[in-house]
């Protein structure tokens, strides 16, 4: 189930589905961290740091114009 999260979050963050995409995102987390996968958990964990990127790029621009 956490892989299924974790890449319909990847297509939500595509299709600018931000907050749809960190609610996956944050699921899948949640599953990784109760079964102890250290290298999935961090996998989640570095979609929600590029996510967080993305919007504060996105927000930078949406200030530039």
């Amino acid at each position: 189930m956490s892989f299924s999260y974790q890449h319909l979050g990847k297509l939500y963050v595509e299709q600018g589905r931000l907050s749809e995409a960190e609610a996956l995102f944050n699921d899948a987390l949640n599953i990784r961290q109760k079964y102890d996968k250290p290298l999935l958990k961090a996998s989640t964990l570095k979609a929600l740091r590029g996510l967080e990127a993305l919007r504060k790029h996105n927000t930078r621009n949406a200030n530039e114009s």
